[in-house]
């Protein structure tokens, strides 16, 4: 029986992707070298050191994977701190899942510090009953590792736990956590094939489609 909803954050409830696609160019511009979003999006969801491994093989950076992630960790902080905004209909959504009676989690690639500001900027901070950031398991996404972090810190089993992911890497992860995955179309047009079920929007998630019916 379901018990749980698992939120991704970029791209389902925030749309930061933009944000970590021009502070990746901020980092890369320090080099004389720029990304295209033909280039960066296959990296959607998944761990940040993947993103910088090929940096250094296809851009030229060296090899001080510190100074590089402390470069864009600043760069993404400062473009947050802009502002950021819930996805319409990603507030009702999350409310859909309380209003169910269903515990609640966010479990996104990214690092704590940016999930605290983008859910903050959001007006979406106090809304969840656990966060697990990709700087608190050894394993990005497609690893299961996240997904069965925040099914812990729930305290109900994986299998009663529905994912909402708008990436292939997180949809296999839900996958491999045995969790039922639900796939958000986003303009980026990913691959949401192996998603137990699509959706055009995170407007159009409601809880209670999902739990048995009278």
């Amino acid at each position: 029986m379901l018990k749980a909803v698992i939120f991704d954050m970029d791209g389902v409830l925030t749309d930061t992707e933009p944000v970590h696609f021009r502070a990746t160019n901020v980092v890369l511009a320090t080099v004389g070298r720029a990304m295209t979003w033909e280039q960066y999006a296959p990296f959607i969801g998944r761990a940040e050191p993947e993103m910088w491994d090929y940096m250094r093989d296809h851009f030229g950076l060296d090899n001080s994977e510190n100074a590089q992630g402390n470069a864009y960790s600043r760069a993404v902080l400062e473009l947050l701190e802009e502002g950021t905004e819930a996805i319409p209909g990603a507030q009702r959504a999350v409310l859909s899942a309380k209003e169910a009676g269903l515990l609640t989690a966010v479990a996104s690639s990214s690092r704590e510090s940016w999930v605290l500001a983008t859910l903050r900027g959001a007006g979406l901070l106090g809304e969840f009953d656990a966060i697990v950031a990709g700087d608190m398991v050894k394993r990005g996404k497609p690893d299961p590792e996240i997904f069965l972090a925040a099914a812990g810190m729930l305290m109900v089993q994986p299998s009663a736990c529905l994912v909402v992911e708008d990436s292939p890497h997180g949809i296999a992860a839900a996958a491999a956590a045995g969790m039922f995955a639900i796939g958000v179309r986003s303009r980026f047009e990913l691959d949401l094939a192996a998603a137990d079920d699509v959706i055009d929007s995170i407007a159009d998630f409601r809880a209670r489609d999902y739990l048995p019916q009278p």
